[in-house]
């Protein structure tokens, strides 16, 4: 069998096997979904598409987030002497970024750039609102109590989040990562 350069000579003729599609019939490039594990491995109601799994992820990142938000807010106010209402936004919105990330990947598999933005700007939305329940739980719960160290405000922080956190998942599951499949 002859040979010009590395092909075999009588090999029949025509487009490659492999190669790209041609002219008018190209097909539309998806990023590809997050890898989870095999299906298999995981018990059912952890799966993606279950609720279940749904809220048991948005607790391990709303861990992460009660992290970045509380580590942020006691360095400003203990550390740098900020009011703690003031200091209260800027410690949710660090938390809000991590969310956004976490949340989009992870807990909703909402993955993709062909939403991203819409997706974006309802999630700084349903935030923002969270974050004005979270400060003005904070702030009535500061004038309700006159407590003042450290432990009362963050324990008051902690009740104002506790509402703000379902707001906020409720408002992400149905507003914002919506287009993913979900069953009870």
């Amino acid at each position: 069998m002859a040979h010009t350069y590395g092909t075999p000579v009588d090999q029949p003729a025509g487009p490659p096997v492999t190669g790209p599609p041609a002219l008018g019939h190209a097909t539309p490039r998806t990023p590809p979904s997050p890898q989870l594990p095999p299906r298999r491995l995981l018990p059912r109601f952890l799966r993606q598409e279950h609720v279940v799994g749904q809220i048991l992820r948005f607790g391990v990142v709303g861990g992460l987030n009660t992290l970045v938000d509380y580590g942020t807010f006691n360095l400003l106010v203990v550390v740098f002497g900020l009011n703690p209402v003031a200091a209260n936004p800027i410690s949710v919105t660090a938390g809000i970024i991590n969310s956004f990330i976490w949340n989009k990947h992870w807990t909703f598999a909402s993955g993709g750039w062909h939403r991203w933005y819409r997706q974006a700007l309802l999630f700084v939305i349903i935030s923002v609102i969270g974050l004005l329940i979270n400060t003005g739980g904070l702030s009535l719960l500061l004038h309700l109590t006159g407590a003042e160290s450290v432990l009362a405000v963050n324990l008051q922080k902690l009740a104002a989040s506790v509402v703000s956190l379902t707001w906020n998942f409720l408002g992400y599951r149905f507003l914002v990562f919506r287009g993913t499949r979900s069953r009870a």
